[in-house]
């Protein structure tokens, strides 16, 4: 009985921890692009205090380890907080990634915190914030082959959502999408050799997001999930600017595009 009644009380001890997990990062996620510093300075220290209550040794012990190199590098340039907000964000990715949530229903299944990852997108996507410094920063999450198709993702839901939430969509959000969405570069060629940010003691060849051919195919959607809005008139000039280069010859069906070049020739963009 004591057994027993040990096990319920752990089991309701780790179901409440993981209610506080999911309410920290919600929260995170919505105070990414809050335009008040004050706000973002509360923003760090909420997220310091859930790591000072955390339960899981490893996650807190690694996490501990990324803050004191944070502490380390930022004696040498201005850390502004929404940056380590970012960066801290992106490392629960990374441990959530490493020590899953939920147990793997089948040796070789791809498991990713999607949805904590979809919250980090939709801060950068931001509809009233300019998030271009912060989105160059996170430039560098696009090598990973994870981070890279798992943005492209994120982006198709959150261009849904943000003209489905707007009826006039704002220009921040637009500016914002394009500078994430012309950050994505995909290899020429199926490269010999992926790199994953969340890492991983092995590659299974039925993962979609360890091929190239499924990388082009979620490109190609985030590209015309987002061309097939009517854009401010600047942002059609930068499309036309990159388009044959960067666009273009990664779609699986380039044919698709037809409709936007014809709608930008109308415009008397072309």
């Amino acid at each position: 009985m004591v057994m027993t009644g040990s096990q319920g009380a752990t089991r309701k001890y780790k179901v409440w921890m993981r209610h506080r997990y999911h309410s920290c990062c919600n929260r995170l996620g919505e105070l990414l692009g809050h335009p008040s510093f004050q706000v973002k300075t509360l923003l760090i220290r909420g997220i310091i205090r859930y790591v000072a209550s955390s339960t899981h040794r490893r996650v807190r012990s690694s996490f501990s380890l990324w803050l004191s190199s944070s502490a380390s590098y930022s004696t040498a340039r201005i850390v502004q907080p929404l940056e380590l907000a970012l960066s801290a964000l992106l490392k629960f990715v990374q441990l959530e990634g490493a020590h899953p949530l939920e147990k793997s229903k089948w040796e070789g299944n791809y498991l990713f915190p999607r949805e904590l990852f979809k919250l980090v997108v939709g801060g950068l996507l931001s509809p009233e914030e300019d998030q271009s410094l912060l989105l160059s920063q996170f430039r560098e999450y696009l090598d990973y082959d994870d981070t890279r198709y798992h943005t492209m993702q994120a982006a198709v839901d959150a261009v849904a959502r943000v003209t489905g939430q707007h009826p006039e969509v704002p220009p921040a959000f637009w500016n914002n999408a394009f500078t994430l969405l012309s950050a994505v570069s995909l290899p020429r060629r199926e490269p010999t050799v992926s790199s994953f940010y969340v890492k991983r003691a092995e590659l299974w060849d039925t993962w979609k997001v360890a091929h190239l051919k499924e990388h082009r195919r979620v490109f190609q959607a985030m590209w015309l999930s987002f061309l097939k809005h009517k854009l401010p008139l600047s942002l059609y000039k930068k499309v036309l600017l990159i388009v044959h280069d960067a666009i273009l010859p990664q779609l699986a069906q380039p044919t698709l595009m037809i409709d936007f070049l014809t709608r930008a020739c109308d415009l008397g963009e072309c």
